[in-house]
């Protein structure tokens, strides 16, 4: 069974609402246009809000039977020490070229992107990754759970299958390295490299000139928004792995996929039997 199964319908990452304040203040249509536009924002955050949570207290309490030992139970502390540790240890085994790592830490989808990347990578380019400092507590935007049907096989509440992400706000300061040769000595021939050293008129060898490294250092704050991933899959529970990264809910895109959705629905009621 795949593990990436993109990211949940209708998760929701707040992000800063939109301004009560309109462009242009003598308007009075204009004040009525930005509450209506934030009041909307809100509302579909806590209807999100609420619907996780029906989700979630189904997933604790009504996907397999009271008497099983092995519910599913969520524990903040130890999920967001997880959240701190698959980030730091992603990002890296992804400076070490490390790919056996990165398949421990994170599923199918982003292993692929990023090993696409190590692979693109110049032979000569060497990356170190650290966390120069970061918040004490990992904040919770978004968690969601859901059951998966598996196709041609019963529904068994002793050995369930699901699904489950959590999507945490991780503030950090983070520092790359990036050492490579000099690109001059790199782009010399080899067959000039084999050569043997020349010598001066007055018979003493010239001491050849050792190509410095080139460092580039970056070091910058940074607000990422990490999706983590637990599966449940027939009654065994998996560790957590990095899903990827996602992105706070904007106006926009709760136009389109409210646009998707009575697209999807319409196109059902033209074709009922599809």
């Amino acid at each position: 069974m795949m593990d990436d199964l993109g990211l949940f319908a209708g998760t929701f990452i707040r992000g800063t609402p939109p301004s009560l304040a309109p462009s242009k203040f003598s308007s009075p249509a204009a004040w009525r246009q930005a509450l209506r536009t934030r009041a909307g924002y809100e509302w579909k955050y806590l209807k999100t809000r609420f619907q996780d949570r029906v989700g979630r207290l189904y997933y604790f309490f009504g996907l397999t039977n009271w008497r099983w030992r092995e519910r599913p139970r969520f524990k903040s502390k130890i999920a967001r020490a997880a959240a701190v540790s698959l980030h730091q240890r992603m990002y890296k085994a992804f400076a070490k070229n490390d790919e056996a790592a990165l398949k421990n830490v994170c599923i199918s989808g982003i292993y692929e992107q990023l090993t696409q990347r190590i692979a693109a990578r110049p032979e000569d380019m060497k990356m170190t990754w650290e966390l120069v400092s970061a918040d004490k507590r990992p904040r919770v935007v978004s968690h969601k759970a859901t059951k998966l049907p598996i196709p041609g096989e019963e529904d068994d509440k002793t050995a369930p299958t699901a699904l489950r992400q959590v999507v945490y706000r991780l503030k950090t300061r983070q520092r790359l390295t990036i050492t490579r040769r000099d690109s001059a000595a790199s782009s010399q021939p080899k067959s000039a490299k084999g050569r043997s050293p020349k010598w001066s008129p007055d018979g003493h060898k010239i001491q050849e000139k050792k190509a410095e490294p080139l460092v580039d250092v970056h070091e910058k704050d940074v607000i990422e928004y990490v999706v983590l991933q637990q599966r449940m899959l027939r009654g065994k529970m998996e560790g957590w792995k990095v899903w990827g990264f996602a992105s706070p809910t904007t106006l926009e895109k709760i136009e389109k996929d409210r646009k998707y959705q009575d697209d999807t629905e319409a196109y059902q009621a033209a074709n009922p039997g599809m």
